[in-house]
Order: C-alpha cells, then sequence, then structure tokens
C-alpha cells in the first residue's frame, strides 16, 4: 500500500497502479469533454501549489442507474485534479491532456464500482454492482474505446488512488497530482509525452471516509502523432522541497527490502537510449548510489522505451541539493541535460 499524509487530517491510500503496454483492437474513442482555463497561479518550482480559484463547470457524464450502486459523484475533485494535471504537463512543456467523455465515463465507473464495494483493485466482478468489465480493456471497450496496438508503445493504461478524508469531505487535488509525481510510475501516467486523451472518475460512499480517484488514458487511432524529440524531465531544474525519498508503495521499482530515494526521470514520445545518469551531491561531488530503471529492466514491466529513472537506493539527505546529468540517444540525436534540485530541509 501507499501511504502519504500531507495535510492534518488527511491521508491516502493508493489502492492499484496498472499501466498495461499494449492492447487490442483498432478504431476510435469518444468525443473530447470541453475544458475550463489552467489555474492563473504558476506551480511551485518542485511540488504543485493550489490553484487560487479553482475552476469548475466541466460536464459530467451521466451514470446509468444500476441496482444497489450507491457511490456519489466528486464532480468538483475530477474537475480540479485534470486542471492540475495539465498545469504540471504545459509547465514541463508536454501537451495538456485533452478530457475524453468515454473515457470520462469508463473511469467514472469504475470510481464508482470501487467506492459501492469497498473494493481496492483494478479487476471488477460481474456479480458486483456497478460492474461495467472485468478488465481495464473491457471497460473501455463499453464505453465505445478501442485501443489500436503499437509495438513496445503503453497504448492504455489506469491509476487508481484510493484516499481517506473526513467524511463528507474531499481530497484537496494537488495532494493527489503530488502523490504522482513523487512516485515513479504514478509520474510516468502523468508525463507520458505520447498520450492526450484522459478521463477521470471520483467516487465515495456518502457519510463515508474512503475516498476514490480513478485516472484513465488512452492513445486513441486519431491522437496525432507527437514529434520525435519531444521530452518532459523531472524533478524541474531548481526544484526545491523536493522529498528525499519517494512514496511508498507495494509497487517497487526496486527490490523489496530497499527504500527508495526520490528518482530523477526522463519522458521521451521517442526510444531513449541511456549512456550515462548519474545524480551527485552539489556540495562535494559525491555520487548518489542509484539504479538505471528502463523498460528493459523494469521489474513492473511499466516503463516504455521513451522512459527511463534513475532511482537512488536509499533516501537523499534533507536540505541538500543535487545535481543530474544525463546523456542518452532521443530519436537518433545526442541528448545532453543537467540540473539540480533540493531536498526539503
Amino acid at each position: 500500500m501507499f501511504l502519504i499524509r500531507r495535510q492534518p487530517g488527511v491521508s491516502f491510500c493508493a489502492l492499484l497502479m496498472t499501466l498495461l503496454l499494449t492492447a487490442c483492437g483498432g478504431g476510435s474513442g469518444g468525443a473530447a469533454v470541453g475544458t475550463a482555463p489552467p489555474p492563473t497561479e504558476p506551480a511551485a518550482s518542485g511540488v504543485v501549489a493550489p490553484p487560487s480559484t479553482p475552476s469548475s463547470g466541466v460536464p459530467e457524464p451521466t451514470p446509468d442507474p444500476t441496482t444497489g450502486c450507491t457511490g456519489d459523484d466528486a464532480s468538483s475533485v475530477r474537475t480540479n485534479v485534470f486542471l492540475l494535471l495539465n498545469l504540471v504537463r504545459t509547465t514541463v512543456g508536454l501537451s495538456p491532456f485533452v478530457r475524453d467523455t468515454a473515457l470520462d465515463t469508463a473511469a467514472q465507473a469504475h470510481a464508482r464500482y470501487s467506492a459501492t464495494n469497498n473494493h481496492a483493485g483494478q479487476d471488477e466482478q460481474p456479480d458486483r454492482p456497478c460492474f461495467t468489465g472485468a478488465t481495464l480493456a473491457e471497460r473501455l471497450a463499453g464505453a465505445g474505446v478501442t485501443v489500436p496496438d503499437q509495438a513496445n508503445v503503453r497504448v492504455r493504461s489506469e491509476v487508481m488512488l484510493g484516499y481517506d478524508v473526513p467524511a463528507n469531505a474531499e481530497l484537496p487535488p494537488w495532494d493527489a497530482v503530488n502523490y504522482m509525481l513523487h512516485s515513479l510510475y504514478g509520474r510516468v501516467f502523468l508525463l507520458d509525452a505520447r498520450m492526450r486523451d484522459l478521463g477521470v472518475g471520483g467516487s465515495g460512499l456518502p457519510g463515508s471516509a474512503k475516498r476514490t480517484l480513478v485516472l484513465d488514458a488512452a492513445l486513441l487511432a486519431d491522437t496525432p502523432p507527437t514529434p520525435a524529440a519531444t521530452y518532459a524531465f523531472w524533478p524541474r531544474d531548481g526544484a526545491t522541497s523536493l522529498p528525499a525519498q519517494m512514496q511508498r508503495s507495494d509497487m517497487k521499482p526496486l527490490e523489496a527490502g530497499v527504500v527508495e530515494g526520490y528518482p530523477a526521470s526522463i519522458h521521451a514520445a521517442a526510444p531513449v537510449q541511456v549512456s550515462r545518469f548519474v545524480m551527485t551531491r552539489a556540495t562535494d561531488g559525491g555520487a548518489v548510489d542509484a539504479t538505471l530503471i528502463t523498460a528493459a529492466n523494469d521489474r513492473n514491466g511499466v516503463l516504455d522505451s521513451g522512459e527511463a529513472a534513475l532511482v537512488p537506493n536509499a533516501p537523499l539527505a534533507a536540505g541538500t541539493t543535487y545535481r543530474v546529468e544525463l546523456d542518452a540517444t532521443l530519436a537518433d540525436q545526442p541528448l545532453h541535460l543537467a540540473w539540480s534540485f533540493t531536498t526539503a530541509p
């Protein structure tokens, strides 16, 4: 289980994070849902700050009434999470997500299933209330989304976050987005350079402290290709107040027993071939003991050919500035990056 505490009285557990590398079939998805402008406040250097005036009003799909399906809908949280996801993406130079009606329907249906059944997984059982499909692929197909296969490319993905808040309260949306940035596989979802279309679901039982947030993304047949040279890296250059370690989870990039430090990563639209990826202390140049994770050795099979991460083998030191250097080939062109970030005191 993931567990983080970012504000007094608020705790969250990530129930499941599943990113699939391939999907079957062909076709296209639903129409785009209208989006509100992004928050005008800039993102903080290392973490997402709450917008000064959260936007609202994105049309929500009308759920199909099902006997015993009682999960309520967190429409304002869904809207603001979507806006903050795009604030991050545009800040690092990626195209914003487009909120898609069919993906929204699939994500919301699974969120309501999870809330109604107090269920912590991606799968669904046909004899349970709110059932819409046993697997992500079935739920997407039921919502009218079919995804063409692409070799070695992630074409559909789902992130599911469960969290506890005071009864009848809601999740501060920037907490969910920061949570994703501070966990490697959540970051992979958020900064996927190829993805465009996204659905957001959120639900909980009335009077209950438990809530579920579901994000579904798919590389649809009509998605325009992303230029091969497109990439983003995290953390941002000059970022401050970052955690010393990655958010804990049962989906670990390193072996059991290792507490991963805060990772650095690149997310590109074309295959990346890494020749050098290092992290050092800025004060004395001391090297950080870290493991390079790519599609070739990712023990969870999540990263694809355009992604690589340097994961420290222990938590970083507090209040310390680190320098990251990356030498690689992207779309057959040499790439050299150097940047720094600072952990929280």
